[in-house]
């Protein structure tokens, strides 16, 4: 950790929990619940007239640049597991791209994992700049950073 004029500047990691509440519930008007099952994101839908079937997404969250990818690796219907890429080319592709919130100059979304109460967001970054009477934890504006380690400790 340095101080000067400027600021503190600090080298620092974290998590934050985006809950399952948070992510887009309705597409076409069915609403979407989202979970977690072995490790992987779930998005459950019903389509379909009449009493709907459920379909089941199961997906690798996945976090390049600003931006949380979604994208499924198979789908579930009637009971049984499908690769995604066979479905998903039948029918019209859904938005599965969604941007993050901004965070403080020097600081970055370095990945995220299923947790059964929502996706794990992990930041990180060095020579983070914070003006002076921000905290270290106030950084990430938006996001609320749970835990925080400096390098230093």
């Amino acid at each position: 950790m340095a101080v000067d004029a400027g600021g503190i500047r600090v080298t620092i990691g974290g998590t934050t929990v985006k809950p399952f509440s948070s992510l887009p519930s309705t597409d076409n008007g069915r609403p979407t619940v989202f979970g977690a099952q072995d490790g992987l994101l779930t998005a459950t839908a019903r389509g379909g007239p009449g009493d709907p079937t459920p379909i089941v997404l199961h997906a690798t969250p996945a976090i390049h640049g600003r931006t949380l990818d979604i994208t499924p690796s198979q789908i579930e219907m009637f009971g049984t597991l499908f690769p995604a890429g066979d479905v998903l080319s039948q029918v019209k592709a859904q938005q599965t791209a969604y941007p993050l919130q901004a965070l403080a100059s020097g600081l970055a979304y370095t990945g995220g994992d299923v947790r059964p109460a929502g996706l794990l967001i992990h930041v990180s970054g060095q020579n983070v700049d914070l003006p002076r009477g921000r905290s270290p934890a106030a950084a990430a504006e938006s996001p609320r950073i749970h835990r925080i380690q400096s390098a230093d400790s």
